[in-house]
C-alpha cells in the first residue's frame, strides 16, 4: 500500500507542476486576449467620440505591462497574434452592436462585447 501512496503522490505532484505550467499558458493567452480588446474598445471610442478614450488607453497600457510580464520571448509571436484575434473579434462585436440593422443582433454584440470588458477590468486592481 506504501508504494501506491507513493506512485499517487508522485502523480499528484507532477499533475500539479503540469497545471501550474499550464497555467501560465492560459495567463498569456488572457492578458493578451484583454489587451487586444482593449484596443478594440480604444478605437471604437476615438470612432465614436467616447469621452471613455482616455482611461481606455490607460487601462490597455496596464495590461499590455502585464502582458509583458508574464510573456516569455519564445511566446511573445503568438501573444501577439492573440491580441491581433482578440481586437478583430471585439472590433466585430462592437460594430454590430453600435451599426448593426438587426436589433436583437445588436443587444447581444453590446452585451457580449460589455461582458467580455467586465471580466477583463476584473483582472486589474484598481478596478
Amino acid at each position: 500500500m506504501g508504494k501506491v501512496r507513493s506512485l499517487l503522490c508522485l502523480g499528484a505532484l507532477f499533475w500539479a507542476s503540469h497545471a501550474a505550467a499550464e497555467a501560465r499558458l492560459d495567463l498569456v493567452r488572457l492578458f493578451a486576449t484583454c489587451s487586444g480588446a482593449y484596443m478594440a474598445e480604444l478605437e471604437h471610442a476615438w470612432l465614436v467620440g467616447d469621452p471613455r478614450a482616455d482611461e481606455l488607453e490607460r487601462r490597455r497600457a496596464q495590461f499590455l505591462s502585464v502582458l509583458d510580464a508574464v510573456v516569455s520571448d519564445d511566446r511573445s509571436n503568438e501573444a501577439l497574434a492573440y491580441r491581433v484575434e482578440a481586437r478583430a473579434a471585439h472590433r466585430g462585436l462592437l460594430s454590430d452592436a453600435s451599426f448593426g440593422t438587426e436589433a436583437a443582433h445588436a443587444r447581444w454584440a453590446a452585451r457580449r462585447a460589455k461582458d467580455r470588458m467586465a471580466l477583463c477590468s476584473s483582472l486589474l486592481l484598481d478596478s
